[in-house]
């Protein structure tokens, strides 16, 4: 299988030893191999059609949609991006090796509790200077099929691993869906309000109710109190109210798969110079 333009560019990147230099353009834009190129996830023909095969290919666009969530809401400036192709549309990429490299250690965490079968949304949160939680965009995906981590590999089928018919999600199909959600979170970004300077960035996992809290969360992760979890928490905003604004921005079902994905802005940036 050939790997995409995307993961060429990653790769490239973080083989650097150094800052990059050179235009924000320098960078792949060939034409993209997708479905063929893509995750490695299994699959048959190209049907996804393991567990493993597709939190791969979800933790995959989980890194496109964070880099473009970057690139459009500048947390980072945007010279420091490049251009390359995802799902044979036009993407950015943070070429800095280092954000590149968080990036993609982030992106490999979250996949790994998503094999434990526990999540329910994955969350970019974007927080002001001071720590406060300015915008969230989130990807409900407690709808995953969920079997025992070392049945992740076995043959996904109609509602049971071992028997019944077997099931898959087509990539032309699930990347076409992804392809349309990285336009739109690209889009939304003139419906939000402008973010003050010094902006930050963390990833946060709501999990399914009654599962226990990462096993490696005291290296990886730092754990909230289950009734502070919620968004409009005064432990979220820091604030006695914040007030929320959400904005839907698709539902996918491919196969499969299926999961909502939104934006929310808290009221919070109303309040903060900009």
């Amino acid at each position: 299988m050939n790997h995409s333009n995307w993961e060429q560019a990653v790769t490239e990147i973080l083989s650097q030893n150094a800052e990059p230099v050179g235009s924000p353009n320098d960078g792949v834009d060939a034409p993209l191999n997708d479905p063929a190129g893509g995750s490695g996830g299994q699959q048959l023909g190209d049907r996804l059609i393991t567990v493993a095969g597709i939190v791969e290919t979800f933790v995959e666009h989980v890194e496109v949609a964070i880099h473009t969530i970057l690139y459009h809401r500048e947390i980072y400036p945007r010279e420091l991006f490049m251009a390359t192709r995802m799902y044979n549309t036009a993407v950015k990429m943070c070429r800095v090796p280092r954000v590149a490299r968080y990036v993609r250690d982030v992106v490999e965490q979250v996949g790994q509790q998503l094999q434990e079968g526990n999540v329910k949304v994955v969350s970019i949160v974007i927080l002001s200077e001071n720590r406060h939680p300015l915008e969230r965009f989130s990807f409900n995906v407690s709808s995953f099929p969920q079997v025992e981590k070392d049945r992740a590999h076995a043959l996904l089928l109609h509602n049971n691993v071992g028997e019944g018919e077997l099931v898959g999600t087509s990539l032309a199909e699930l990347y076409e869906q992804f392809r349309a959600l990285i336009m739109q979170i690209s889009a939304c970004s003139g419906k939000l309000g402008n973010l003050p300077e010094n902006c930050t960035w963390t990833t946060s996992l709501e999990l399914i109710e009654g599962s226990d809290a990462p096993k490696d969360h005291t290296r990886n992760w730092v754990v909230s109190e289950r009734q502070k979890a919620s968004w409009g928490s005064n432990a979220m905003t820091g604030l006695a109210s914040g007030g929320v604004k959400s904005m839907p921005l698709r539902s996918i079902e491919a196969g499969a798969i299926g999961m909502d994905i939104w934006v929310e802005e808290s009221n919070v940036k109303k309040k903060l110079p900009v």
